[in-house]
């Protein structure tokens, strides 16, 4: 509470504590230097289309050309930065695009973890139990979470048609060879690796 001289009531403030947190944008930079310093991109990312609203598009939009003209190389605006400043920003301006995705992409799934717990692996096949015309695709899923083994198909609806686990008198075995047999007919996306 701050107290004031001329009668004024207790205002309640909020108490202002210095960190080691970065700031997002500082995150970015790192995240953009790890990922630039780690590996060749085609080795471990994948082309991937995903729908997003127009709104969020302008806005990251407004946030590259922010980036990209402030990162200039000579720029009054880098005067007084250090030159590992200044690169962390030019490389950060570098595919800005994809970078961001990817960090936000990855900064969700880190927090869902915190909150949520562990992502369990799973794998998951699309196949046709429709004719060849007319093609109607169930889900197959196979995954392990805190010792427990399940396998789950649901209709093209997302309706369960049958569950198993180990917890239900399943075995390993039994939910592997299940899911083993399944042919996947997923849809992959994105461009194939070239190798």
């Amino acid at each position: 509470m701050v107290k004031f001289d001329e009668g004024y009531e207790d205002v309640p403030t909020q108490e202002i504590t210095t960190t080691d947190k970065q700031t997002i944008k500082e995150e970015l930079k790192d995240y953009a230097d790890k990922r630039q310093n780690s590996s060749i991109i085609g080795d471990t990312h994948t082309r991937s289309t995903y729908l997003i609203s127009d709104d969020t598009l302008d806005k990251l939009e407004d946030l590259v050309a922010h980036i990209e003209a402030t990162n200039g190389l000579n720029s009054e605006l880098t005067k007084g930065m250090s030159k590992e400043e200044i690169n962390k920003g030019r490389v950060l301006s570098k595919g800005v695009k994809s970078k961001i995705v990817n960090f936000a992409i990855q900064s969700f799934l880190n927090n869902y973890e915190a909150q949520e717990g562990l992502i369990p692996d799973t794998e998951h096949k699309r196949y046709n139990v429709g004719t060849v015309k007319s093609k109607i695709y169930h889900n197959a899923y196979r995954f392990t979470n805190d010792g427990v083994t399940y396998g789950i198909t649901q209709d093209n609806r997302g309706k369960e048609i049958s569950f198993m686990s180990t917890d239900s008198g399943n075995t390993v075995e039994e939910i592997n060879e299940w899911f083993d047999s399944i042919k996947d007919e997923t849809k992959k996306q994105g461009a194939p690796k070239i190798k």
